[in-house]
């Protein structure tokens, strides 16, 4: 048995007149010279069965095993059997079979099968039945033929399932993916996400299609993937100036079924991010010149309360300018004639009046503002020395309620638990 890989039989295999002639140089006899022509033809129906594409490779198989008998050199008692893989084809009843020759389907340097003849006798037994040299190379190039076809048909199948599959993938992609051939700017696929966007299709230019326009679009990247950058993908963003959307546009080059480069790119639709960008960068314009405008108003702000709290202390000075031109004089005066048991309470109110223009009031409320009325005038009391005592009786009140008092006093400025002296902290501060 013989193998024949596909693509290998050399040109002695191939059969003509000159090489299928007699190895003799006596001119052939007639008989020889039919076999010839018989072997002429069944290779010729052959070689044109092989031609038609469409044909399923089992029908392949079918109407080749049958040319075997109607074209062999001996075209009686021949039986044709073609095996391949897990199918069989027969070219009619086997009958008595004498004698079998075959050889080898191979794809691939793999053996898929074998196309056979046989010699059908009643005498199987006979040995002068034998395949000639003519039948045998006969066989040889008619299992190459058929080795041929049924690679192509595997390439082809193969191929088909690639590009279904290919397709599958791009159609189930949601974005506008398009595919063009770089040198003519042409659409050769969109799938039926470009078709949401644009009307425009295969056969149009891509710029015209998507961007409406004569030329090709200024930013066309083709450069930066093919060429020396085959293989690298290329990512940018542009607003469509017909639609205003924008999109980020994907761009690699692959192969196509044809063996082209094309130019592939998908286009995402970014126009909601966009917009929302641009919103979000004005609100930060806004809140920056907001911004700015409150810090001119604190600066403002700040020139108003230093004015203020000038004007405060020119008050300040003037109101003690005036208990000095005006109400010490009469304490004085008051100090000289009142008894010695009423001058306690002119040292008092001296003393207020000194307080009245210092700070002391204003800090102890900036300091503690829970502080009352009567809590604030007795801690003015105790930082001017009076007693318990003389508290109560300038309050016209009880020891123990001046007592309560203190305590409360010292809860409120936190020295409970603290050995801190309540006159020496207000003096202090």
């Amino acid at each position: 048995m013989t193998k024949l890989a596909v693509g290998t039989a050399s040109r002695k295999q191939r059969l003509s007149k000159r090489d299928l002639g007699s190895a003799t140089q006596m001119p052939p006899e007639p008989s020889e010279t039919n076999a010839h022509a018989s072997a002429l033809q069944l290779l010729f129906a052959l070689s044109k069965l092989s031609n038609r594409l469409d044909v399923p490779l089992g029908e392949f198989f079918q109407q080749a095993v049958a040319l075997i008998p109607k074209y062999w050199p001996r075209a009686e008692n021949i039986f044709g059997r073609i095996i391949f893989e897990s199918g069989e084809y027969e070219s009619g009843q086997a009958g008595k079979l004498a004698i079998k020759h075959s050889a080898d389907i191979v794809i691939a340097d793999i053996s898929l099968g074998s196309v056979e003849i046989s010699l059908v006798t009643d005498n199987p037994s006979d040995e002068t039945l034998q395949f000639s040299s003519l039948e045998k190379q006969l066989l040889e190039t008619v299992t190459a033929k058929i080795s041929k076809f049924a690679y192509r048909h595997r390439v082809d199948h193969a191929l088909d399932t690639v590009c279904r599959h290919q397709f599958s993938i791009l159609e189930s992609i949601d974005e506008p993916v398009y595919v063009a051939d770089p040198k003519t700017y042409r659409l050769i696929y969109t799938n039926e996400g470009f078709k949401k966007y644009w009307s425009q299709g295969i056969g149009q230019k891509c710029h015209q299609a998507i961007y409406g326009s004569d030329s090709p679009c200024s930013f066309c990247n083709n450069d930066q993937i093919f060429g020396e950058n085959l293989g690298k993908t290329c990512v940018h963003e542009a607003q469509n100036a017909e639609s205003g959307r924008w999109f980020r546009h994907i761009n690699r080059a692959i192969p196509w079924p044809d063996g082209r480069m094309v130019r592939y790119e998908m286009a995402i639709d970014v126009t909601d991010r966009k917009k929302a960008e641009e919103a979000l960068q004005k609100a930060n314009e806004k809140l920056a010149a907001d911004g700015e405008a409150l810090n001119a108003k604190n600066v403002a702000l700040r020139e108003v309360l230093n004015q203020i709290e000038a004007e405060k202390k020119g008050a300040a000075l003037q109101i003690q300018a005036n208990v000095n031109k005006i109400v010490e004089p009469i304490l004085r005066t008051l100090r000289d004639k009142i008894g010695s048991n009423g001058r306690e309470y002119v040292t008092l109110l001296e003393n207020c009046l000194a307080d009245i223009t210092s700070p002391f009031v204003r800090d102890l409320q900036m300091r503690c503002s829970s502080l009352s009325p009567r809590e604030i005038e007795i801690c003015n009391m105790i930082k001017e020395g009076l007693s318990t005592k003389d508290m109560s009786s300038v309050l016209n009140t009880s020891q123990h309620t001046v007592l309560k008092q203190r305590q409360r006093i010292r809860r409120k400025l936190g020295l409970t638990g603290e050995k801190t002296n309540l006159a020496a902290f207000l003096q202090s501060n």
